[in-house]
């Protein structure tokens, strides 16, 4: 039996799970595909919603991890719902038949996260679990608070260790969670680097993954926030100012040297990925890494040497002339530079190894333009990957070089298998300002023609980009016998630092011209209905979905608005309490003490223009929403409602941001998509009556004495 022990806030509670129910077992070969839509097909209640079933299915398998020897593959199967609800860790021996290749453990009431191979013979399983109290009831119902890292052997015949183990009472009381791996100690099979605090102090820890012992291998403080290493050896750190809302980063050439102070850099930038200084693998010399930056001058983003003592870029590794370089392959083993990422129509890869690179460059030939190829994991003469795309859902696979074979192992989402997807098309657009616009374009099964209605779906962010993915709002949408286009308006990233910073104090003029420019291009191409063109976003492509049918209606039939800003000086109000947030979003959108700039976001904010609509109108909004507050959409339907515009008000009672987290929200959502462009399409509302959440408390119209003041 597996035991945690944990005191938290001076409450003392264990956890002694059923736990791993470490009985071997045997596994079953997951199929590859399972084509069949004869039963959804034959259930259908309506249209698209075949598409929700397949789509809305739990996925019975994760991603999968290869080992560093290519022989072996572990993941996740899970079956049953709810207390029948069974998770299994799986290990397969590809080199053995079938009937032998499988071993199986069960996890009990823990909740699995996530696994990776430390070496060929041992696993990391990390978990997650409830807890109770010294008295037997439930803390916080029994939510899994807590998670730790288990070492397995391969063959799942041993009892899981616990890491941190031995120092589970003294370290628990600092770690709610103890899941970061810094390094994998590729030459030191029986231990791994961890961080973890003591404290308030965050440490970097040599683990002992047979006993579960630790150590402390290099000490840090109460501002440190990551360990970063080469060779087994601490070389950089990120650390916080007081605030929190800042990020120093601080490095080392070896373990003999001081810490110093590199780069200074908002916690903001960091997490909303317009990275400035990101670790992208060891540097191959003594005192240098590599790092995914954007050096001054420079107009794309790369990976970089970096010499630690001096703190300057010595030498650009890899840096394209079309694309930001999105990420880098680390191998996770050794954390060696592997190669690049990078999304030009789609995702791709640029893989150092040039035997390697051939073999992945005829794989992603073989498979054609509408599929990534993602390079989960390499070892020995194997790598495994996954392809997923507009037209196939997450199916894995291995390559054998040796052997120049392709086989199937499972599709993550089965029940798409076989479902008829359409695949997307770059749909590149020249602004009126003769700037490139790029986009895509999605057919329905019926194809392009002047009868072709269209949903214009521009993303949120706005430093987001689309790209040929699999969407499924595209997929549904299409399924309905929509063309959705997809434009990458300027303020887009991906396309360097020029193309994003031309977005920057844009809202509602260029970025939305660039939308409107793409649709007339559609029109002017006989493609799609002129007649029956729709705006439907999220976030700011709901702010964009709203905006446009003021700028320009007579262009656009209806719009869907979903988790959107509508009045952007409330919005900067809204964010001006977080110094890093606020800087961000001003930047972005532009200082509003600025007079000249207010009556510019006013007049860009489609509360404040109300009157202007004409078309009919969806909100949609979470109660929960923290990036961007429900009070946007209410006061936006206060202000629709006073004027006198018809329109539809959902709020969805405990629901974020995110509305996709969760299924029953995302269908009852889609479903009055799909009603409500039905019935709007043609610029009126006859018979839409939306699907309605049980109706929040003190969600009702705001009064005018509590409405915002617009000075």
């Amino acid at each position: 039996m597996l035991r945690f022990v944990c005191l938290v806030w001076g409450l003392a509670c264990v956890w002694a799970g059923p736990g791993w129910a470490w009985q071997a077992e045997m596994a079953e070969l997951p199929p590859a595909a399972d084509t069949s839509t004869e039963e959804a097909a034959a259930t259908e209640p309506g249209p698209g919603e075949a598409f929700l079933d397949a789509w809305l299915q739990d996925q019975p398998y994760s991603l999968p991890s290869l080992s560093p020897n290519g022989r072996y593959i572990t993941y996740f199967e899970e079956s049953g719902e709810g207390e029948d609800r069974r998770v299994r860790l799986i290990v397969r021996d590809l080199d053995a038949p079938p009937e032998t290749a499988f071993r199986a453990r069960s996890f009990g009431d823990l909740h699995p996260l996530w696994h990776s191979w430390a070496s060929d013979d041992r696993l990391l399983v990390a978990v997650a679990f409830g807890i109770e109290n010294r008295y037997g009831q439930e803390f916080l119902g029994g939510m899994p608070l807590f998670s730790r890292v288990v070492s397995v052997d391969r063959e799942l015949t041993e009892e899981g260790v616990a890491l941190f183990g031995s120092d589970s009472r003294r370290i628990a009381r600092s770690n709610w969670s103890l899941l970061d791996v810094v390094d994998y100690l590729p030459d030191d099979p029986d231990h791994i680097l961890m961080a973890a605090h003591r404290g308030n102090a965050l440490h970097l820890w040599r683990v002992n993954l047979l006993t579960g012992d630790a150590e402390v291998e290099e000490r840090g403080n109460h501002t440190t926030r990551a360990w970063f290493t080469q060779d087994g050896v601490a070389v950089m750190r990120f650390e916080t100012y007081r605030s929190g809302r800042r990020i120093r980063i601080r490095a080392r050439s070896d373990a003999e040297d001081d810490w110093d102070t590199v780069l200074t850099m908002r916690r903001r930038d960091l997490e909303e990925r317009e990275e400035e200084f990101v670790w992208a693998g060891q540097g191959g010399r003594p005192g240098e890494i590599l790092v995914l930056a954007r050096p001054d001058g420079h107009n794309f983003t790369g990976i970089h040497r970096y010499d630690l003592e001096t703190g300057v870029f010595t030498q650009s590794i890899a840096e394209r002339e079309d694309y930001d370089i999105a990420d880098s392959l680390i191998d996770p083993q050794s954390g060696e530079y592997r190669g690049y990422a990078y999304v030009g129509e789609r995702m791709q890869y640029d893989i150092v190894d040039p035997l390697l690179r051939r073999h992945y460059e005829a794989l992603t030939a073989f498979f054609g333009d509408q599929i990534e190829l993602f390079p989960v994991d390499s070892g020995g003469s194997r790598l495994l990957l996954r392809a997923d795309g507009p037209v196939e859902r997450a199916s894995v696979y291995i390559y054998d070089a040796d052997q120049q074979t392709v086989d199937p192992v499972f599709s993550m989402v089965p029940a798409l298998q076989g479902f008829p997807l359409q695949p997307m098309a770059a749909y590149p657009v020249q602004a009126r300002d003769g700037l490139t616009i790029p986009g895509f374009i999605t057919w329905p099964a019926s194809g392009a023609g002047p009868e072709t209605p269209l949903v214009v779906y521009p993303h949120g962010g706005p430093e987001a980009r689309d790209r040929i993915a699999f969407d499924p709002m595209v997929q549904y949408l299409a399924s309905l016998g929509y063309a959705v286009y997809q434009p990458n308006f300027r303020g887009s990233t991906g396309y360097g630092h020029a193309f994003m910073t031309a977005g920057h104090g844009q809202w509602g003029m260029a970025m939305q011209d660039d939308i409107a420019d793409g649709v007339r291009a559609l029109i002017a191409a006989g493609e799609v209905d002129p007649e029956r063109v729709c705006l439907l976003g999220f976030s700011y492509g709901g702010y964009a979905a709203l905006s446009g049918v003021i700028r320009d209606p007579d262009l656009y039939q209806c719009a869907f608005a979903g988790s959107g800003v509508y009045d952007l000086p409330d919005f900067l109000d809204f964010k001006s309490d977080d110094d890093g947030l606020s800087e961000y979003w001003t930047e972005l959108m532009g200082d509003p003490d600025d007079p000249a700039v207010l009556a510019r976001l006013e007049a860009a904010s489609p509360r404040r223009q109300a009157a202007r609509v004409s078309v009919p109108v969806l909100l949609y909004h979470g109660e929960n929403d923290r990036t961007a507050s429900v009070d946007q959409a209410r006061n936006m339907s206060l202000a629709l409602e006073e004027a006198g515009i018809a329109h539809t008000y959902i709020e969805e009672e405990g629901v974020g941001h995110n509305w996709s987290n969760n299924g029953d929200t995302t269908r009852r959502l889609l479903l009055n998509i799909r009603d409500f462009l039905a019935d709007a399409m043609d610029g009126r509302v006859d018979s839409f009556v939306p699907l309605e959440p049980e109706k929040p408390e003190g969600t009702e119209p705001l009064d005018e004495s509590d409405r915002p003041d617009e000075d």
